[in-house]
């Protein structure tokens, strides 16, 4: 019985321990970019900086990170956020409603 309680007691604190993170409505639609030209973004407004909020220390945005700044970028009013490293990126009211990854 106490074999069986601990068991699911550490099932429950591993499940728990993850973070998992979700677009919220609207969300959906912005356009998040790994790399943009000038040209792409000089029709863009800038709304300013944003940060994921697992502050992670990595070049590298995952599928979590993007999903965060892109939250982040709608709450925010942007339609688009271009990664610019270590779990932060830039976003921008472009008019766009692609809900894309750009490379």
């Amino acid at each position: 019985m106490r074999k069986t309680i601990l068991a699911d007691c550490v099932g429950l604190a591993m499940l728990t321990s993850c973070v998992s993170t979700v677009l919220v409505p609207g969300a959906e639609s912005v356009r998040y970019m790994k790399k943009a030209t000038a040209a792409e973004l000089a029709q863009c407004e800038v709304i300013g900086p944003v940060q994921e909020g697992f502050n992670r220390d990595s070049q590298f945005c995952r599928e979590e990170c993007q999903m965060e700044l892109r939250n982040r970028t709608f709450a925010l009013g942007g339609d688009t956020v271009l990664f610019t490293g270590r779990g932060s990126g830039m976003a921008y009211k472009c008019g766009t409603t692609a809900g894309k990854v750009t490379k």
